[in-house]
């Protein structure tokens, strides 16, 4: 019995080695085959041209894309502005840093309405390219919030305080912030005087005003309102400004009268100056038109 089962595995073994080696010799033939395949698909002639070309191709791409982005045929010729009123077309071209000459390619559409984003002036920006040699700009205009007057010179001023450029021709639409100095206002100051601007458009401190004056004649910086008849002046002092124009408010409520009680309160009757001091303190020296309030 134990030389029967001896024979048995020695057979076992043997006819495992052959059907390896028929293994072996199956997979050798397969890749024999499948390389006499390849090389006989590429030794076609028609394939190696192609192989020949897609190796051209991919040596001279590069030194192509160099050639193109050189090339005078793709020089910018002319820049298309359009969509602008206040703005200079000279102007959004120097914002874009492209000069006539340059490739068309040597900045993307994106990148140049990145940059022009980025001026106050500007709320908006569409650039395309127009092959071969043109651009074409799309501008929106920031929506001017104010108009900022520095000794004789004219800005138009963003909702968001930034002054967006100097004006040829004001309009008379637009609030005034002004002050005396050509030295323009610091940013914290413009947006004071834009919020105080606002409030007064809200019906806060009882008064219509034409302009909001940055004073700083004293030590101290003071906002001075011009009421839009001409006749009276409303220094503000700095800061607190719910709390002062309700102070305002009420003391233009108890000169106003009975008016003011039926909800008319027409200050144009009203001339003089008035000093809120703070929330709770206000000194006015006005008159009627008749004589003394």
């Amino acid at each position: 019995m134990k030389s029967s089962g001896t024979r048995k595995k020695v057979r076992s073994r043997a006819g495992a080695a052959t059907r390896g080696r028929h293994g072996s010799h199956a997979r050798f033939a397969l890749g024999a085959n499948l390389s006499a395949w390849v090389r006989a698909r590429l030794m076609r002639p028609q394939n190696i041209v192609y192989f020949l070309i897609f190796a051209t191709f991919c040596f001279t791409f590069p030194f192509l894309l160099r050639y193109i982005g050189n090339h005078h045929y793709f020089a910018l010729s002319e820049v298309v502005v359009v969509g602008t009123e206040r703005l200079d077309e000279s102007q959004v071209q120097r914002w874009m840093g492209l000069l006539e000459g340059r490739s068309i390619w040597s900045a993307s559409p994106r990148t140049l309405e990145t940059e022009l984003a980025r001026q106050p002036a500007i709320a908006g920006a569409e650039v395309r390219r127009l092959l071969p040699d043109r651009l074409h700009v799309t501008i929106e205009e920031a929506v001017p919030r104010a108009l900022l007057r520095a000794g004789s010179d004219f800005y138009h001023v963003s909702a968001q305080a930034e002054i967006i450029g100097p004006v040829a021709r004001p309009s008379a639409l637009l609030p005034i912030v002004s002050l005396d100095s050509e030295k323009l206002p610091t940013p914290k100051e413009l947006r004071e005087a834009l919020a105080v601007v606002s409030l007064f458009e809200e019906g806060q401190g009882g008064i219509a005003v034409s302009e909001v004056e940055i004073d700083r004649t004293d030590d101290r910086r003071v906002l001075v309102a011009h009421a839009s008849s001409g006749r009276l002046t409303v220094r503000l002092g700095w800061g607190d400004w719910s709390g002062r124009l309700a102070a305002l408010a009420r003391v233009v409520a108890d000169v106003s009268g009975p008016r003011a009680e039926a909800g008319f309160v027409d200050t144009a009757h009203l001339t003089g100056t008035v000093e809120v001091i703070d929330s709770q303190t206000v000194v006015a020296r006005w008159r009627t038109r008749g004589g003394a309030a």
